[in-house]
């Protein structure tokens, strides 16, 4: 993965279970990779704070079980650079759990919202963590558990 890039998930977690049943997809969540040692992401249920975070990758991979860097291809619109440093001044804001049914809170995230917006901050395109494959190319893809 090269800084920029989205990986984005199929997990083991009940919470991401849940999100993929709702959703009735197969991945369900979506981070910002930064480098080996930093991946932000935002999270609703997590017994290490909700919201937009910063995680290491060895803690973002914890149960994942399908494994998608996909390089955005957003450059019309922000660098990977000006992407990493929007989503590091996000973290510590909070998770948009209303969402999916209209409701959008200034400075709130859904993942794959977070990562789209991280590249194109003004957009109010609402984008699920299956449909980021449409503005991006996968590089990689493994479905075996770390």
């Amino acid at each position: 993965a090269k800084p920029g890039d989205w990986l984005i998930v199929r997990d083991a977690k009940p919470s991401d279970q849940l999100a993929s049943f709702i959703t009735n997809n197969s991945v369900c969540h979506a981070a910002l990779y930064v480098d080996e040692n930093t991946i932000i992401e935002s999270v609703g249920i997590s017994r290490h704070g909700v919201g937009v975070r910063s995680v290491t990758l060895k803690e973002f991979s914890r149960g994942v079980v399908e494994l998608n860097i996909v390089r955005p291809d957003m450059k019309q619109f922000s660098t990977p650079e000006e992407a990493i440093q929007r989503a590091k001044n996000w973290i510590g804001n909070g998770y948009n759990y209303f969402v999916f049914i209209g409701l959008e809170f200034k400075n709130r995230y859904i993942c794959s919202e977070l990562v789209f917006r991280a590249y194109k901050p003004d957009s109010k395109l609402i984008v699920e963590p299956i449909h980021l494959f449409k503005y991006g190319r996968r590089i990689y893809t493994n479905t075996t558990e770390f």
